[in-house]
């Protein structure tokens, strides 16, 4: 009958025996106690950042570095080269087909006069 009144005991006090883990793993660590309870850790640990104020305004545009007309000056020369390559290219091949042309003209008229 005593282990009846024990289980009774036990019954009656249920919740307290479960409860007196963590109360005993919370008496085992008093010291650190504040230290493992989540919501305390978030509170202490995470700075609250307010929110920033409206972005600043842009800065005056500058002048381009002398680096950057110097690049753009040797990008615009080298397309002018190029370009100017390109038409010297085209008038030499003109002037090849005018050239034959003109012997052809030449060689005809030549034979003309013979006959």
């Amino acid at each position: 009958h005593s282990m009846n009144s024990d289980r009774g005991h036990n019954n009656t006090n249920d919740p307290q025996p479960r409860e007196a883990p963590k109360h005993s793993n919370a008496t085992n660590h008093s010291q650190h106690s504040t230290t493992n309870d989540p919501p305390e850790l978030n509170q202490t640990v995470v700075d609250v950042i307010p929110p920033s104020p409206s972005c600043p305004p842009s800065p005056e545009p500058a002048a381009p570095s002398a680096l950057a007309v110097a690049m753009a000056r040797m990008v615009e020369m080298n397309a002018d080269m190029e370009f100017a390559y390109a038409k010297l290219m085209m008038l030499q091949h003109e002037h090849e087909r005018v050239e034959a042309r003109l012997k052809v003209i030449g060689k005809l008229s030549e034979e003309k006069k013979m006959e």
